[in-house]
């Protein structure tokens, strides 16, 4: 039963949030939904009883502006709102009219401005790949020169967000909203000009409750800490002999049907901006979705040069980030154990792999190792 507590008027292109809280802070079993005129479902967030707020981001690209109401779904008629609050958040950039149907293939990079030397190489690696390509620009103050020029800007659209928080999960961005085959991806990575078409067909050998992707590791069966209770890890730059089953998948290395993340709870993503690989390998457990690699060749994919620091060394250092992350894998414990073949079992272990940076680098390690960077598990 939808009982609408809220309606409210939205510009077309735009990216809107919706506030609401209830007078039982308790409140659960109910869905908080958006819908247009025509009862078509913008956003759903689930009701879960354990905060004050529930928040929903969602974007509305309809063909005019319209008026959008807020309901709540329940079998239950004593629900009680305390408030609802709207917002209009930024605007979505197109040059186009395009719609994704079931047989799109899109893209969707997160990037902010700390990346703009690296930026058009990534999306150059891409554009001619995919049918359209959407980008989110964390934080820019101006939409890149490059962008309102692009030769395809066509097929481009971007949100200009000056003051986001959504750091790498705004490459999740549209998949509630875009239909067929989506990939997301990093902007500091050179895509090979094979890179989606071998993404997309190896999608297509398995069942809709899966994710492809290059980068990847799996955890052992009890996981104590991000980094060193990874017990193998398999790096997109490294050649991988046949297709292996992961715990996490790199979130910039991904191909899925975006029917298999919708119309499920995927609002607390934003909670973990900073740590989408470690929210996407929860996600995948909860939902039972496999997150499979796939095999290729050394160096298959490479970083773009200029790339020098990013969120995995930002967490490293950070013991804020880094806990969130370690407290986000402890709440999965334990994880099963993932069978893989003598000839995937290429990457060492993590103490090895320290091992060999100490005999690589010993006074780098020995600083790291003081400045509590180097972890043995």
């Amino acid at each position: 039963m939808h009982n609408i507590i809220h309606t409210f008027p939205v510009r077309k292109n735009t990216v809107n949030k919706a506030s609401v809280s209830f007078k039982n802070k308790h409140q659960k079993d109910c869905v908080i939904v958006v819908i247009d005129k025509k009862n078509k479902v913008i956003s759903r967030r689930n009701v879960t009883g354990d905060r004050d707020i529930y928040h929903s981001v969602f974007n509305y690209s309809g063909d005019i502006d319209d008026e959008l109401s807020i309901c709540v779904e329940s079998n239950k008629r004593d629900i009680q709102v305390d408030f609802v609050n709207t917002k209009e958040i930024c605007n979505i950039y197109s040059d186009s009219n395009f719609k994704s149907t079931q047989n799109s293939v899109t893209a969707a990079i997160a990037t902010y401005p700390g990346r703009i030397n690296v930026l058009p190489t990534a999306i150059a690696s891409l554009i001619e790949q995919v049918d359209h390509l959407f980008i989110y620009l964390n934080n820019y103050r101006n939409v890149p020169e490059f962008l309102l020029t692009h030769n395809k800007r066509d097929k481009i659209t971007y949100i200009l967000d000056t003051d986001s928080n959504k750091r790498a999960a705004a490459k999740f961005f549209w998949v509630q909203s875009t239909q067929g085959i989506h990939l997301t991806c990093d902007d500091d990575i050179f895509y090979p000009n094979n890179y989606v078409k071998n993404m997309v067909d190896e999608l297509k050998k398995h069942p809709d409750n899966t994710i492809i992707a290059v980068h990847g590791a799996i955890y052992k069966n009890v996981v104590s800490d991000a980094i060193a209770s990874r017990e193998h890890v398999f790096n997109f730059k490294a050649s991988l002999k046949t297709s292996q089953q992961v715990h996490l998948a790199g979130t910039g290395t991904l191909c899925f049907r975006t029917k298999t993340l919708q119309k499920k709870e995927f609002d607390n993503l934003w909670n973990f901006a900073a740590s989408t690989d470690e929210w996407l390998a929860c996600f995948s457990k909860t939902n039972s979705i496999k997150l499979i690699l796939i095999n290729r060749t050394k160096n298959w994919m490479k970083s773009i040069d200029g790339m020098t620091h990013g969120l995995h060394e930002e967490k490293q250092v950070n013991s804020t980030l880094k806990t969130k992350a370690n407290n986000l894998l402890l709440e999965s414990n334990p994880w099963q154990h993932i069978y893989v073949p003598d000839l995937n079992s290429t990457v060492p272990p993590p103490f090895k792999r320290k091992a060999s940076k100490l005999l690589a680098s010993p006074k780098a390690f020995i600083r790291d190792f003081f400045k509590k960077r180097v972890r043995f598990g």
